[in-house]
């Protein structure tokens, strides 16, 4: 036995070995702490960083919300409490107008006055974009179908006043019903964003009701137009590259971002639209992740877009009975600080520490090197079985020395253990040559004894056969109907000791037969038993089922003698049953293939089952159906030869089901 050089240790190549380890090894550890930094110092930094910016914007879009829709509310409140005190009424439009021209001039965040009775007459008031103003009076009860369109300069001046055909109802504007439908005079409702009727432009509508000493109930509205709220939102800077949006829970942009999206006109035409229908596609790769993780409040997500990282934060704003969703985007990039000079410093870092160890290395090469070198030398005479070496080795090392040390004692031990194996196995060689000479003498004593019972018993049994026959032929006249009876069952004793005989000789010669392991078609097997059965009782009619490709590994000649046995016993106790039917087949069971014989003979009673497969037990008595009481211990016996098992399910006169596997060795 030779042992291989270690690689890197022999032909001394040591030195080269230790200094590229050791490199590695520094260049992975410096690769380990760079790993290391980035995951545990730059990227929580980053990622902290970008919450809190996220945080921030998000709070501030919230604040500049609140007081954009609290400033409406309070406004709102101002002017009911004038209409409850009867400052301006749907009779005179003028003093409406006197009160909230000045409102109208000044609040950037209400676009026009609604003021309406529980009947449906309303007075509205509008600042076109020219500057002059504009009253609608509409009454469905008295004048349905017609509007009165009046228009004035800001000194109260009509520069015109018509009637107008219009199917306009203020009863079903949300803002009209949503009023009617609050449970208090002291609550406000919100609409849902919608397009609004006078301006046709996209908006909400503020409303609150009173009940006036006349008894009616009275409904004052603000419109509040998207493209003011979506200024207000569109001014904070959330990062270099970020932004703020507003939107809807289903997706529809209230404010919509700066990303992709720059001019008035822009804005104007991305109110209300669905996020996937404008140019944002950071907006639309984080709204879709979030409807994806189902909504959640106060997400922050991170979406890739363009081969850029992206973080998000959605949060609701709640608004009346409804919520909106703000969202502020950010990229990563604008949250990386440069990181050159770091790595920069880890590579010099990094370069220096290289060369130091490629020179200790070096060093500790040249005074390792020669006496590892001289052990491996001896260990590879070890490996020889040559114990004659023993290498002188250097003691300056504590480690070397006790390796040498080691190494001697392991020496001297394989020796010893050399010695002690070709000893025993000497030994073990005059034992297996005793035993094999012992177990030879005795299948020579088996033959000898299955030749003798088969010679010594079989020829008296011959005799009395003879016998029986001369009496029967040559004094016929002397025996009466007793006697012939006697000599009758004489031989037909005689015929079945002999059958015994013939069941324990096979028994006996299972014992000595070697077996021939190959591929078996049990299939064919079962098809020869059969048409040997045919010819044998040609005057039965059995419908016999074999089922194809049912292989398995064993001796032919043994398993041809198990389906003698099973399909033969089906065969012999189908005898007395109409429409005798015998099959053969193969299933698979628990990872296994399970071989059957199946007949609708007379069957057995379970409780003796335990009897079925030991010898000269049988489960019917002779004059019903004859037999040894052999041929099932006979299959039992063959079956574990092949590594498998046999067992057998039945019920009294049903018929009987005979259960085999085989695991052969390969």
């Amino acid at each position: 036995m030779t042992i291989p050089p270690l690689k890197g240790l022999a032909g001394g190549s040591f030195r080269r070995s230790l200094t590229w380890r050791v490199s590695v090894l520094v260049a992975g550890s410096l690769a380990v702490f760079v790993v290391v930094y980035q995951w545990l110092g730059v990227q929580p930094f980053v990622t902290a960083q970008f919450e809190r910016n996220l945080a921030l914007a998000g709070t501030q879009v919230h604040e500049r919300l609140s007081a954009f829709f609290d400033h409406v509310a309070l406004d709102l409140e101002d002017a009911k409490s004038r209409g409850v005190s009867g400052r301006f009424s749907l009779e005179d439009p003028a003093a409406l107008n006197a009160w909230f021209f000045p409102y109208l001039s000044h609040a950037r965040a209400v676009s026009s006055v609604l003021f309406a009775d529980e009947q449906g007459k309303e007075v509205l008031l509008l600042q076109l974009s020219d500057g002059n103003w504009m009253n609608r009076l509409s009454d469905p009860v008295r004048n349905p179908g017609r509007i009165r369109v009046i228009r004035r300069r800001h000194d109260g001046e009509v520069i015109s006043d018509r009637q107008e055909a219009s199917d306009y109802d203020s009863r079903i504007r949300p803002w009209f019903q949503g009023a009617m439908a609050l449970s208090s005079d002291s609550l406000l409702n919100w609409t849902k964003p919608y397009t609004l009727f006078t301006t046709r432009e996209p908006g909400f509508t503020v409303s609150t009701r009173w009940t006036g000493v006349d008894g009616k109930r009275y409904i004052l509205a603000f419109d509040v137009l998207l493209r003011d709220l979506s200024a207000a939102v569109r001014k904070l800077q959330v990062s270099r590259s970020g932004f703020a949006a507003l939107i809807t829970d289903d997706g529809r942009v209230l404010a919509p971002p700066r990303y992709g999206i720059l001019d008035d006109e822009d804005v104007a035409m991305a109110l209300m639209k669905p996020v996937a229908e404008i140019e944002a596609a950071p907006l639309q790769a984080a709204f879709a992740s979030w409807k994806h993780q189902g909504s959640p409040s106060n997400a922050v997500l991170s979406v890739a877009v363009g081969g850029r990282s992206w973080f998000a934060r959605i949060e609701r704003y709640v608004l009346g009975p409804r919520s909106l969703s703000i969202v502020t985007m950010a990229p990563a990039s604008d949250f990386v600080l440069s990181q050159r000079p770091l790595f920069t410093g880890l590579a010099g870092a990094g370069f220096l520490v290289l060369l130091l160890g490629m020179w200790v290395a070096s060093r500790l090469a040249r005074r390792v090197g020669e006496p590892l070198e001289a052990l491996i030398e001896d260990s590879e005479r070890i490996g020889r079985l040559d114990f004659s070496g023993r290498p002188q080795v250097d003691k300056r090392w504590r480690e070397i020395a006790q390796l040498a040390q080691a190494q001697r004692k392991m020496s001297r031990l394989l020796q010893s253990a050399t010695e002690r194996l070709e000893h025993s196995n000497e030994e073990l060689e005059s034992r297996v040559a005793a035993r094999t000479k012992q177990l030879q003498e005795a299948n020579a004593e088996l033959a000898s004894f299955s030749y003798a019972v088969s010679h010594d018993l079989r020829s008296p049994l011959r005799s009395i056969n003879g016998f029986c026959s001369l009496l029967e032929s040559d004094h016929a006249e002397l025996l009466d109907d007793d006697a012939r009876g006697l000599l009758l069952r004489v031989r037909e004793a005689s015929s079945r000791m002999g059958e015994l005989i013939d069941g324990l000789l096979a028994v006996a010669r299972l014992s000595t037969h070697s077996p021939k392991w190959e591929s078996v078609d049990l299939s064919a097997l079962a098809r020869q038993v059969v048409t040997e059965l045919r010819r044998s009782n040609p005057e039965r009619e059995v419908d016999c089922s074999i089922a194809a490709g049912c292989h398995a590994r064993g001796d032919v000649a043994l398993l041809r003698s198990v389906l003698q046995n099973l399909i033969g016993n089906a065969w012999k106790y189908t005898a007395n049953t109409l429409e005798a039917r015998v099959s053969f087949d193969c299933i698979e069971r628990d990872g296994e293939t399970v071989f059957r014989v199946r007949d609708n003979g007379a069957g057995f009673d379970m409780v003796g089952v335990d009897k079925l497969f030991k010898p000269f037990q049988r489960l019917h008595r002779p004059d019903e159906y004859p037999g040894t009481g052999i041929g099932l211990a006979t299959v039992q016996r063959i079956v574990k030869m092949h590594g498998g098992r046999i067992w057998a399910e039945s019920k009294l006169h049903e018929g009987a089901t005979f259960y085999f596997t085989l695991s052969a060795p390969l």
